[in-house]
């Protein structure tokens, strides 16, 4: 988060993020989030939590940078360490701040698929077998199978991470400069 926010121009400089407790890995998801609120608070910056919907959730990836966004737990459940993308710039190919601090650009598509994997997997056979028999074309098929999952998980919440910004006490002047708002800043 601290290297997320110094390279996203919204952190003050003397700030420096606390070593995580070393059983952070295996804690809970609200522990998580709770950890990630006291960094942020510590790092003089602010930190909204942040989800969506299916529907929504590519726009989300493409403008909420600079955030980071938890990657759903995969194989044991639980038992599996969290994982974060470090979201640096969105548009349409995003910047991830890897853990080398090298920057790495790839589709708002891919971060989208990675995301919904755990909800949308055990439908996407069904999904391709439906459009299959339906006649859909080939070129048609991923855009239709988006369509239906959209439809059938309308209602499901995606994601989960937080919207870096600015911390609410900043100067107006601050913010003004951040969202590039006057010409001589």
């Amino acid at each position: 988060m601290e290297l997320l926010a110094r390279r996203a121009k919204i952190m003050p400089d003397a700030a420096e993020a606390p070593t995580p407790p070393p059983d952070l890995a295996q804690a809970g998801d609200a522990a998580v989030g709770q950890w990630a609120q006291t960094v942020a608070g510590q790092l003089g910056i602010g930190a909204e939590p942040v989800e969506s919907s299916l529907a929504d959730v590519e726009a989300m990836v493409r403008y909420a940078a600079p955030a980071i966004l938890r990657l759903p737990r995969t194989g044991n459940g639980s038992a599996a360490p969290p994982r974060f993308l470090a979201l640096l710039a969105g548009g349409r190919r995003l910047a991830l701040l890897g853990p080398d601090a090298n920057v790495r650009r790839v589709r708002p598509q891919a971060v989208r698929d990675a995301l919904s994997r755990p909800l949308v997997a055990p439908w996407l056979e069904a999904a391709d077998q439906l459009l299959a028999e339906a006649g859909v074309a080939e070129v048609r098929r991923e855009r239709a199978r988006l369509a239906l999952l959209q439809e059938q998980f309308s209602s499901e919440r995606i994601g989960g991470g937080w919207l870096l910004r600015l911390s609410p006490g900043a100067s107006l002047w601050q913010q003004a400069r951040h969202e590039r708002l006057c010409i001589r800043c």
